[in-house]
């Protein structure tokens, strides 16, 4: 297939079906560091009381002091996830993805529940 665009905006078109072309804004991730899937399941099982956000960075820190900066490791999780979570949506209207799709909503529902809970 071949590529272009311009402002950050990528177009990929189908070498199979000419008539496929798909345009979008496409994010640039940096790697996650290997710390954030265990500061993220600590996050998503923590059950304590709301912490102020510089308790929790405290925290965190406390839990995992070889992580240079466990907030912000979990932040680009969360916009990584978003993206993920995106392109699934975007995938369902062209294939049939309804089953990963509703999984993930589910799993958008719980994520959201508890980064409401700890204000993140």
């Amino acid at each position: 297939g071949s590529e272009g665009g311009v402002g950050g905006e990528t177009c990929v078109e189908s070498s199979r079906h000419a008539s496929h072309k798909f345009c979008g804004q496409i994010p640039a991730f940096l790697p996650g560091r290997s710390c954030t899937g265990v500061v993220a399941k600590r996050f998503l099982n923590y059950t304590g009381p709301r912490p102020e956000r510089h308790e929790l960075e405290a925290h965190f820190r406390e839990l995992f002091p070889c992580c240079l900066d466990p907030l912000e490791d979990l932040q680009r999780a969360f916009a990584f996830w978003a993206e993920v979570l995106r392109v699934v949506e975007m995938l369902d209207q062209a294939i049939d993805v309804a089953e990963l799709k509703s999984d993930m909503l589910a799993a958008d529902v719980v994520l959201k529940r508890q980064r409401e809970a700890l204000g993140f």
